[in-house]
């Protein structure tokens, strides 16, 4: 798919944490505690956390999620979280040999996508549409059992003691903006003032969305 621009390489997340926190052993890190208000004016901004704590800064980045609390304090109803109607399973388990490149397979209503993620092991994500919003591990079998190989053998590899996530797949709904990744450019046409002149929530493929929703 992207022959001639660059390999498609991918890690395991634990790998990455030990990445980032090697990279950031110089930086104050506070661990156990969460935003609770925010407050700016035009040079910095408060940030209040739960555990009575507070502190001054020159730029505030949320990166806490789909139901993030930093989205929550800065556009109150003018951001919402829905279902879109997907379900989804996430685990990692042995790679079959044959399973080099980044692969996807397409069925009717369902993918299954495959990264190696080095060590011998693989990224697995399986997509399903749905109208039901409490997905069963159980359901696996059932949707995916037409799949050509290796996708039966993977799929049954993680009941042999891998963890299985399994969740609905969400979108962010921001009211005169367009949902997903969003900027202060965007909320300061959506909130009243005062405006947040250094903060932003970012999205990026770190987190554990979809990976067929790619972002660069």
């Amino acid at each position: 798919m992207w022959n001639g621009v660059g390999p498609c390489l991918a890690l395991h997340r634990a790998a990455l944490h030990a990445v980032l926190l090697d990279g950031a052993c110089d930086i104050p890190i506070r661990m156990g505690v969460q935003v609770h208000d925010l407050r700016a004016d035009r040079a910095k901004i408060c940030v209040d956390f739960d555990d009575g704590t507070a502190g001054e800064y020159e730029l505030v980045l949320g990166a806490d999620g789909i139901h993030s609390t930093v989205r929550r304090l800065v556009l109150g109803n003018n951001a919402t979280v829905r279902p879109i109607g997907q379900l989804n399973w996430r685990f990692v388990t042995a790679c079959p040999p044959e399973t080099t490149p980044w692969s996807v397979m397409l069925g009717q209503r369902s993918s299954f996508l495959m990264i190696p993620i080095g060590y011998g092991r693989v990224y697995c994500y399986c997509g399903a549409a749905s109208n039901s919003n409490e997905p069963q591990v159980d359901d696996l079998d059932g949707l995916f059992s037409d799949f050509a190989q290796p996708v039966p053998d993977l799929i049954t590899a993680p009941s042999h003691g891998g963890e299985v996530h399994r969740s609905i797949i969400e979108e962010v709904s921001l009211k005169g903006g367009r949902a997903g990744a969003w900027c202060w450019s965007a909320m300061r046409r959506t909130r009243p003032r005062p405006t947040w002149p250094r903060a932003s929530r970012w999205r990026s493929k770190t987190h554990a969305c979809s990976p067929i929703a790619c972002s660069g």
